[in-house]
């Protein structure tokens, strides 16, 4: 077996980034059940330094533990109101490769915006990811031959090691990538790339932690000149360069919230039933005594699901105290308002308590401040993958010259307001009547902008011809001049026609 290196911050935090992992989707410790932390007396063993054998009540726990998957919501939440309007992306040169490019930037036919969406929905759950520009097979011996730039996406738990400069700027990754298999039956594999600056090293490849392969490490230049490996976070951490912050927060949020829920299951489980005492001996008024056998003769050996006890008071159901269970869910809501508010995110109760407009303003605004951070960081990723895909077209020397005659604009959303499409038409109404609206520039920064408020989900070559279509739209002000100069040519033709008189 071979050492693999790790980073030091990639071993702190690989559990966090595992349980983050599960809290996104359910699985790990919230399938299995081991993520419920057990009482002290729900192991056989509990005396023992590290207990290991559960008692049935445990296994019953685990069975009925259920996960509600806030995590989800909250991440689907997020990414729906971000990408309720896509980014615009314009070249000067009309048809340029890369408006072509970003049709299809995996080989699979996904666009880039739906790249990026999927990215960013990791980048949400661990607090970033890493986005890699390569080919999809090795460089031919002519640019013609060069096989097409592919977009891959590699989440914390999947780069176990980095470099960084003297500045904190990213350097070098070691991606660690599976390995599809031919065959049914074989093992699962995986291998080890470094990618650097300069040039990308080949794999390894692992079994289980073994290396198969130690010599088939092979270094080639990827004609880069730079990193091509974006990080895309949701939030930066202060102390860390590379690694960015989940906007999930803790996960143990969410395994306490996951606790919680299957203890109140218990209490309801154990508790919804009331006891039936059943009096043996002399009753009170007197009479003959009764014997155990007796009253279990006239009770019939059951009483459904109600559970029996026998003791010398008077006959009564018992009935739990349901206060333990309104204890637990005021923690399970406070809990819930907790993660809401500490991510953002709006929470449906605070809507139905008294509470004035000013607050939910409030808000709704710290969500839309937030959301206008998540654009700003996919903004700055997709510029920085677009330079890289010019540095790979065109080569390192080439490239900025390249970059600079295309003048490609990539502009994302800087404002997030949910208004009613009638308020939407009637600013946009206004702000064509005003001056500005005269201007052919604003005219189409106005409709682009407008276009993906009003039918967002548009492909790029639906939102290409309808800016086509705008820009074809005379102005106010040439349709004036057009109509003038058309009256004057009218004139103009009465006046030099020959009359009657000189017709005759």
């Amino acid at each position: 077996m071979t050492d693999v290196s790790t980073h030091p911050d990639y071993s702190l935090f690989r559990t966090r980034w595992q349980q983050l992992a599960d809290v996104a989707d359910g699985s790990g410790g919230f399938l299995s059940g081991d993520y419920l932390i057990p009482h002290p007396r729900e192991w056989k063993d509990h005396d023992a330094e590290t207990p290991r054998i559960p008692t049935p009540k445990l296994l019953e726990r685990k069975r009925l533990a259920r996960y509600d998957f806030l995590a989800t919501l909250i991440v689907e939440t997020k990414l729906a109101a971000l990408f309720r309007q896509g980014p615009v992306r314009r070249c000067r040169v009309e048809g340029h490769p890369y408006l072509a490019w970003v049709r299809d930037v995996t080989g699979a036919g996904q666009p880039m915006t739906e790249y990026l969406r999927e990215a960013y929905r990791s980048a949400l759950i661990f607090g970033h990811v890493f986005s890699v520009i390569d080919r999809a097979a090795d460089d031919g011996p002519t640019g013609a031959d060069r096989a097409p730039l592919r977009l891959h996406t590699f989440d914390p738990l999947s780069v176990t090691d980095w470099l960084t400069d003297e500045t904190g700027a990213l350097s070098g990754v070691q991606l660690e990538e599976a390995v599809p298999r031919a065959e049914f039956g074989q093992s699962a594999q995986s291998t080890l790339r470094l990618v650097t600056q300069v040039r990308p090293t080949g794999a390894r490849r692992f079994v289980s932690g073994d290396v198969l392969e130690p010599a088939s490490l092979v270094e080639v230049d990827h004609g880069f000149g730079a990193l091509p490996v974006v990080p895309i976070y949701a939030h930066r951490r202060a102390g860390h360069a590379v690694i960015g912050q989940s906007a999930l927060y803790d996960p143990m949020l969410y395994i306490d919230l996951y606790n919680l829920t299957s203890e109140v299951r218990e209490l309801l489980r154990k508790q919804t039933f009331s006891i039936l005492n059943v009096p043996l001996g002399t009753s009170s008024e007197g009479g003959p005594s009764t014997t155990l056998e007796q009253a279990q003769a006239l009770l019939g050996q059951s009483a459904g699901t109600t559970s029996v006890l026998f003791s010398t008071q008077p006959a009564a159901y018992i009935s739990a105290d349901v206060k333990n269970v309104t204890a637990y869910m005021d923690v399970i809501a406070q809990l819930i308002r907790h993660i809401c508010r500490l991510t953002a995110t709006p929470y449906d109760q605070d809507s139905r308590e008294a509470e004035s407009a000013e607050a939910r303003r409030l808000k709704r605004a710290d969500f839309e401040t937030v959301l206008g951070g998540y654009a700003d960081e996919l903004q700055r990723a997709e510029l920085t993958l677009a330079q890289l895909w010019f540095r790979g077209t065109y080569g390192p020397e080439r490239w900025q010259a390249e970059w600079d005659r295309a003048g490609l604009e990539i502009v994302w959303p800087a404002s997030f307001e949910m208004d009613d499409f009638s308020v939407v038409l009637a600013q946009s109404q206004a702000a064509l009547a005003l001056p500005l609206g005269e201007s052919r520039t604003f005219r189409r920064e106005h409709s682009a902008r407008l276009v993906e408020k009003l039918l967002p989900g548009l492909s790029e070559d639906q939102r290409e011809a309808i800016t086509a279509e705008v820009d074809a739209i005379p102005t106010a002000e040439e349709m004036r001049l057009a109509n003038r100069q058309a009256l004057a040519d009218r004139l103009t033709r009465a006046t030099n026609a020959p009359s009657a008189r000189e017709i005759a």
